[in-house]
């Protein structure tokens, strides 16, 4: 992962396919739960940020909404935690 920032005062992030199924399934857990310890979100600004986000990465999300998701986002939360361990 990786944040540039640009001329016009935004912010370029640079996501592989991994980190993208992974923050996706975040967010969207959040969004449906209320519950998670990690990702506390504030109704109003936090919440539209966050919703916004997920609804740009679902392009990036293979197999969404079928039943190989499960098996997809299990594989790239193992190369994420796999990639973080490596020296």
């Amino acid at each position: 992962m990786d944040g540039t920032g640009t001329d016009d005062g935004g912010v370029l992030l640079r996501l592989s396919c991994d980190e993208v199924m992974v923050l996706h399934e975040a967010l969207s857990r959040t969004e449906w739960a209320d519950d998670l310890e990690a990702v506390m979100l504030e109704p109003g600004a936090e919440r539209q940020v966050a919703t916004d986000l997920m609804l740009a990465l679902r392009p990036g999300v293979p197999h969404l909404g079928t039943q190989a998701y499960g098996a997809a986002l299990s594989v790239a939360e193992a190369r994420v935690v796999d990639r973080d361990r490596r020296p």
